[in-house]
């Protein structure tokens, strides 16, 4: 599975904004449902390459990859998940790259990237998020310098 990430819009055809249903119409069922601890209240559905977050109105909001995505996630023609510089070319794509928590975000693109600036032998990771749903962690980034 070939995805192109579009900001703020979503990897299509998964588009911020579909339902659980019509997110399993592309995918089929997950692996597994789960109620959403780590974010905003809703459910994730964990299928066996991604996670989709869902908010309490079955609206997607944010899609997870990590080590055990076997297809490619573009932008711009790069593979951002396993391209060397993709680190070095996003953060001058977004501008304004900052740390919160461990994770390198890319507010102006809508991307959270862990693993890239690290030594951990858990892999890189990539959350494609929709407008505002980091907002309020704004006020606690601190910028990244490479």
């Amino acid at each position: 599975m070939t995805l192109n990430f579009e900001p703020y819009i979503g990897a299509p055809p998964l588009r911020f904004g579909i339902t659980t249903k019509e997110a399993s119409a592309i995918l089929g069922e997950p692996g597994s449902v789960q109620i959403n601890t780590a974010g905003p209240a809703g459910r994730e559905f964990t299928f066996d390459e991604m996670r989709l977050a869902f908010d309490t109105n079955d609206h997607l909001y944010q899609i997870g990859f990590d080590k055990n995505f076997t297809g490619t996630l573009l932008y711009n023609g790069t593979d951002i998940l396993r391209h060397s510089e993709a680190l070095k070319l996003l953060s001058e794509i977004d501008g304004k790259p900052c740390v919160w928590v461990g994770f390198i975000m890319l507010m102006n693109l809508g991307l959270r990237l862990g693993g890239y600036h690290e030594e951990a032998d858990e892999g890189r990771t990539v959350s494609i998020f929709n407008r505002g749903r980091y907002d309020s962690k704004i006020s606690r980034l601190t910028p990244f310098v490479m």
